[in-house]
């Protein structure tokens, strides 16, 4: 399985007053038959809503028509790498 390491966006994260890319790590999971180039495969993760109880990101791709065009879908993963991000003082 081809994996690769993508990251958020700086720039929305940036705008929300942290970097997004200290808390979560985002990588593309390729579907095993997929005539796609890797390089036609990057995207950048932003924050689309944060609530209490619920974080929404919306993933923009550079070619979204080249995504998941084989016969197995592509996935994208998202880690938490530090868990503080989910974390307040009121918890």
């Amino acid at each position: 399985m081809d994996e690769r390491k993508l990251q958020a966006s700086q720039a929305d994260s940036e705008q929300k007053g942290f970097d997004l890319n200290e808390y979560m790590a985002f990588e593309l999971r390729r579907g095993n038959e997929t005539p796609a180039e890797p390089d036609q495969l990057n995207f950048e993760v932003l924050m689309a809503e944060v609530k209490v109880d619920q974080l929404s990101l919306k993933l923009k791709f550079e070619n979204p028509t080249m995504v998941s065009i084989g016969l197995e879908q592509d996935e994208v993963v998202g880690t938490v790498i530090d868990e503080s991000f989910f974390a307040s003082e009121n918890s």
